[in-house]
């Protein structure tokens, strides 16, 4: 388990300059890449929860490079965005707004804990999906102003 948390950390911390140079492109870009890994994410958590053997391993590390792919770009797509669309004068402040709404994100494992006995992990990690995907249209009106 902390191998898996690991590698996800470590994948989002190795993504972020690559994110930086997408981003630099335009935040949708950065935006829909983040987004893109995170579905691929769920999608192997998804595999991981229905098999077993050694294709469940496959499926959690390779869960945990896409979660962290994921985490990686959206963090640095969101930062380049904050920065574009701020006066300077408040960066600081909408910043560290940022970061608590981004680190929301941390409840979703309990949240999945709290549904999965009732609906199942395959449903909740669609559900998951679903919401990142929704999440991107209100954030691409965003980036594109």
């Amino acid at each position: 388990m902390a191998g898996s948390a690991a590698l996800t950390l470590l994948t989002g911390a190795s993504v972020q300059p690559w994110a930086r140079r997408i981003t630099g492109h335009g935040e949708r870009r950065g935006a829909g890449a983040g987004v893109a890994f995170g579905v691929l994410g769920f999608a192997a958590a998804t595999v991981a929860a229905t098999v077993d053997g050694p294709g469940a391993v496959v499926a959690v590390l390779a869960a945990a490079v896409l979660f962290g792919a994921g985490y990686g770009i959206l963090l640095v797509s969101g930062l380049v965005t904050v920065e574009n669309i701020t006066p300077p004068d408040q960066l600081a402040q909408t910043v560290a707004v940022f970061y608590c709404l981004i680190y929301l994100g941390f409840a979703v494992p309990f949240l999945v804990s709290l549904a999965a006995p009732h609906i199942g992990y395959g449903a909740c990690f669609a559900a998951a999906a679903a919401v990142m995907l929704l999440a991107l249209v209100p954030g691409m009106r965003v980036a594109s102003r």
